[in-house]
C-alpha cells in the first residue's frame, strides 16, 4: 500500500562543522491525512515519521576524504500493519536503503554540477 509523510525539518550547524537535521511528523491543512487513491488507483495511507535525525560530519578516520552519515528514525507506517511485519520489513530494508539514499544523492549532485 502506498504511504505518504508530512514532516517538519530543522537544520543546525554544530561548532565542529558537522550538521544535524531533525524531523518530526506534523499535520498540515494543505496535506490532510486522509485515505485516498493515488495515480495508480491504489489507496494511499498516511504514515508518520514520528521523530528522526540525520547526523552529517567528517569521518574522523579520513576527515579530508570521507563523510560520516548517521540516520535515526522512529516511524509508524500506518495502515494496520502487524508489528511483526513492520519489524521484518525494517530488518530487511535497513541495510540496503541508506546505500540507495547515498547513491541518489550522488546522482543528484552530479546532475546539478552538469
Amino acid at each position: 500500500k502506498p504511504r505518504d509523510f508530512v514532516t517538519y525539518c530543522s537544520h543546525r550547524w554544530k561548532r565542529d562543522g558537522s550538521q544535524v537535521v531533525v524531523n518530526q511528523a506534523v499535520e498540515h491543512p494543505s496535506a490532510p491525512g486522509t485515505h485516498r487513491e493515488d495515480a495508480s488507483g491504489d489507496n494511499a495511507c498516511r504514515a508518520y515519521a514520528l521523530r528522526g535525525a540525520n547526523f552529517i560530519g567528517r569521518d574522523p578516520e579520513d576527515p579530508e576524504g570521507r563523510t560520516r552519515f548517521a540516520l535515526l528514525a522512529h516511524a509508524d507506517p500506518g495502515g494496520g500493519l502487524p508489528p511483526w511485519a513492520v519489524k521484518t520489513a525494517i530488518n530487511a530494508v535497513a541495510p540496503i536503503e541508506p546505500f540507495k539514499l547515498m547513491h541518489n544523492i550522488e546522482v543528484g549532485v552530479k546532475r546539478a554540477a552538469e
